[in-house]
């Protein structure tokens, strides 16, 4: 959001830059913090976080440019702490 308030200049586009830095410094400070106690209390790693791109195309070819997409999210979805997550990816124009 900061690089948007940079780039685009709105009114009041300085508060809105501060706003958001100053909440990205303190989400970076409490991750930071719950990354190191979890660190020491032997808790290495909990959590695989799995991000799957799925093209967003005319509905005939859409099972067609998915396909391994829907295969590895099959395989991936009842392993145990494990998170899978579909990003959608909008290919081309897109007419219903």
């Amino acid at each position: 959001m900061v690089v948007h308030h940079l780039r685009l200049r709105e009114p009041n586009w300085r508060s809105g830059t501060v706003i958001n830095a100053v909440g990205c410094v303190a989400t970076g400070i409490v991750a930071l913090v719950v990354v190191v106690s979890k660190f020491t209390e032997g808790a290495f790693i909990s959590v695989i976080t799995v991000m799957i791109p799925e093209f967003v195309t005319q509905w005939k070819t859409q099972w067609l440019h998915n396909q391994s997409a829907f295969a590895l999210k099959a395989r991936l979805l009842y392993r145990p702490n494990t998170v899978v997550t579909s990003v959608p990816v909008l290919v081309g124009d897109v007419i219903e």
